[in-house]
Formats: C-alpha cells, sequence, structure tokens
C-alpha cells in the first residue's frame, strides 16, 4: 500500500510539473491574471 502511494504522488507531480507550461491569461487585458493548470493535481 505504501509503494502505491508513492507512486500516484509521483504520477502526480509529474502532471503538475507538464501542466506547469501551459500558463495562459484568463483576461487578454491583463495578462498578469494567469491560470496555470499545474495547481490543478
Amino acid at each position: 500500500m505504501r509503494t502505491h502511494k508513492l507512486v500516484v504522488m509521483a504520477m502526480l507531480s509529474s502532471m503538475s510539473l507538464d501542466l506547469m507550461w501551459l500558463g495562459f491569461p484568463l483576461i487578454p487585458i491583463a495578462p498578469y491574471l494567469k491560470f496555470e493548470p499545474g495547481y490543478v493535481p
């Protein structure tokens, strides 16, 4: 069971690292307001 938790945490970490590159602005007028999907996992 402990190995399963470790593998799940590693998968979620790698997903958030990959998704961190996809940050995009919420409102085109204000580019400093970004949504980063890396925070979701």
